[in-house]
Protein backbone atom coordinates (compact mmCIF):
# COMPACT_ATOMS: atom_id res chain seq x y z
CA UNK A 1 0.00 0.00 0.00
CA UNK A 2 1.19 3.49 -0.85
CA UNK A 3 2.03 5.45 2.33
CA UNK A 4 0.22 8.47 0.82
CA UNK A 5 -2.99 6.43 1.14
CA UNK A 6 -2.64 6.20 4.93
CA UNK A 7 -3.82 9.32 6.75
CA UNK A 8 -3.08 8.58 10.39
CA UNK A 9 -3.60 11.94 12.09
CA UNK A 10 -7.01 13.08 10.93
CA UNK A 11 -8.65 15.63 13.21
CA UNK A 12 -12.29 15.27 12.22
CA UNK A 13 -15.50 14.27 13.93
CA UNK A 14 -17.84 13.95 10.94
CA UNK A 15 -17.87 12.14 7.64
CA UNK A 16 -17.72 15.44 5.76
CA UNK A 17 -14.73 16.66 7.75
CA UNK A 18 -12.94 13.40 6.91
CA UNK A 19 -13.62 13.96 3.22
CA UNK A 20 -11.70 17.25 3.38
CA UNK A 21 -8.62 15.27 4.45
CA UNK A 22 -9.16 12.62 1.78
CA UNK A 23 -9.92 15.03 -1.10
CA UNK A 24 -6.30 15.96 -1.96
CA UNK A 25 -5.27 12.30 -2.00
CA UNK A 26 -8.28 11.38 -4.14
CA UNK A 27 -7.48 14.18 -6.59
CA UNK A 28 -3.95 12.85 -7.09
CA UNK A 29 -4.81 9.15 -7.17
CA UNK A 30 -4.06 7.57 -10.58
CA UNK A 31 -7.27 5.51 -10.50
CA UNK A 32 -9.45 8.63 -10.25
CA UNK A 33 -10.19 10.52 -13.45
CA UNK A 34 -12.77 12.93 -12.00
CA UNK A 35 -12.25 13.54 -8.29
CA UNK A 36 -15.27 15.82 -7.85
CA UNK A 37 -17.59 13.26 -9.45
CA UNK A 38 -16.20 10.48 -7.28
CA UNK A 39 -16.44 12.51 -4.06
CA UNK A 40 -20.02 13.50 -4.86
CA UNK A 41 -20.85 9.83 -5.55
CA UNK A 42 -19.43 8.87 -2.16
CA UNK A 43 -21.41 11.66 -0.46
CA UNK A 44 -24.64 10.59 -2.18
CA UNK A 45 -24.06 6.93 -1.30
CA UNK A 46 -23.37 7.78 2.34
CA UNK A 47 -26.46 10.02 2.49
CA UNK A 48 -28.63 7.19 1.16
CA UNK A 49 -27.25 4.51 3.49
CA UNK A 50 -24.64 5.20 6.14
CA UNK A 51 -21.64 2.88 6.24
CA UNK A 52 -20.75 3.86 9.82
CA UNK A 53 -20.58 1.24 12.54
CA UNK A 54 -21.40 1.70 16.21
CA UNK A 55 -17.64 1.90 16.93
CA UNK A 56 -17.24 5.07 14.84
CA UNK A 57 -15.71 3.23 11.90
CA UNK A 58 -17.05 3.86 8.40
CA UNK A 59 -16.53 2.28 5.01
CA UNK A 60 -17.70 4.96 2.56
CA UNK A 61 -17.59 3.86 -1.05
CA UNK A 62 -19.26 4.35 -4.40
CA UNK A 63 -19.30 2.83 -7.86
CA UNK A 64 -18.74 5.39 -10.59
CA UNK A 65 -17.19 5.79 -14.02
CA UNK A 66 -14.92 8.46 -12.46
CA UNK A 67 -12.72 5.67 -11.07
CA UNK A 68 -10.93 3.13 -13.25
CA UNK A 69 -10.13 0.55 -10.57
CA UNK A 70 -10.61 -0.27 -6.91
CA UNK A 71 -8.45 1.65 -4.46
CA UNK A 72 -8.32 2.10 -0.72
CA UNK A 73 -7.64 5.09 1.52
CA UNK A 74 -7.36 4.65 5.27
CA UNK A 75 -7.80 7.43 7.81
CA UNK A 76 -7.53 7.38 11.56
Amino acid sequence: MNPASLLLNIRASTFYECLTYFAPVIQEHPAVSEAAVFIESVRAREAAVSTATTDHVAFPHARTEAVSRLFLLIGR
